[in-house]
């Protein structure tokens, strides 16, 4: 059975990406770094249940757009 990604938001938000701005100065991140499986597996490994840890990925990446 296939999911609809729509239905299901911890998926649909799975798939943001910080795009690049155009702006680069030294409060600037990495959006290569941001945009990276390593990146987000460092808030797979929280103590806390899935939907928290997505929960603060989101958070974390719209603090850094």
């Amino acid at each position: 059975m296939k999911k609809d990604i729509a239905s299901n938001p911890l998926i649909a938000a799975e798939t943001a990406k910080i795009h690049p701005s155009g702006t680069r100065n030294a409060l600037s991140v990495s959006r290569q770094l941001i945009n990276s499986k390593q990146y987000h597996d460092k808030f797979l490994k929280l103590p806390f249940p899935k939907a928290v840890q997505e929960s603060l990925y989101q958070s974390a990446m719209k603090i850094l757009i």
